[in-house]
């Protein structure tokens, strides 16, 4: 820097010598590239983090370490099950481009937010959207007790990524109307035979009724779709004749 002196009545001025200006003391983080407005879980987000002092002057003399989470609690640097939170700082920067990228795993429809922390010092990303990631399985939420043929009885099912996420919003939002449920325990007929998830994405509940003759007494339900390849299956369960 260089100081300088002047009037304008009269006209004169003066100039100091030139000196050096370092930044002030670490005082926050700020997130310089902030991560894209909706993310996929499991999938690799970029972000520039600075040190900056009281005045927003980067503080290129941090090399220290920061810990990082996020408000669905499973963020991670470097790949998913890293289990990785900590951060190294290089001149005052970190860059995912140059350490690794972080990874979050929860499916969550609006404000997430990443936070870094030294112990003193913190810093916040702006908010944004984890969608879950691809289809990878059904679940039957329900356990399924000892049931009687011709007696309905609730059944609750959900499409799922490979992170235990609902696919009930986003790019992966499962509404297929032709997902199959049949019993592959005992053989009996289920009704109904196809599940309709395009009214609740990712989510299908309603009653479900055995018919048919008992061979075994044990069924299990199994719900499938062909596109996406995916199924899954019920817990086994006691079947009765009516009266």
């Amino acid at each position: 820097s260089q100081l300088e002196v002047a009037d304008t009545n009269p006209a004169i001025s003066g100039q100091s010598n030139s000196f050096s200006v370092d930044n002030g003391a670490l005082h926050h983080f700020t997130f310089t590239t902030n991560p894209a407005a909706a993310v996929v879980a499991g999938v690799g987000i970029d972000v520039v983090i600075q040190a900056r002092d009281e005045d927003d002057n980067l503080v290129d003399n941090f090399n220290g370490t920061v810990t990082v989470s996020d408000s669905t609690g499973t963020v991670e640097e470097g790949s998913v099950g890293s289990a990785d939170t900590t951060l190294q700082f290089t001149s005052g920067k970190y860059d995912t481009a140059l350490e690794g990228k972080l990874f979050i795993t929860k499916a969550q429809n609006g404000n997430v937010k990443l936070t870094v922390t030294d112990g003193t010092h913190i810093g916040e990303s702006s908010l944004f959207t984890v969608e879950p990631a691809s289809a990878d399985k059904f679940t039957v939420v329900t356990s399924i007790g000892s049931q009687v043929v011709g007696v309905p009885f609730n059944v609750k099912v959900e499409a799922r990524d490979t992170y235990n996420n609902v696919l009930s919003f986003g790019g992966n939002a499962y509404t297929d109307s032709d997902a199959t449920l049949v019993d592959v325990g005992d053989g009996l007929t289920v009704t109904p035979g196809t599940l309709d998830f395009s009214t609740t994405p990712g989510v299908w509940e309603g009653s479900v009724t055995l018919s048919g003759t008992i061979s075994t007494g044990t069924s299990q339900l199994e719900v499938a779709d062909t596109n996406p390849a995916i199924s899954g299956q019920s817990n086994s369960f006691s079947v009765d004749n009516g009266a």
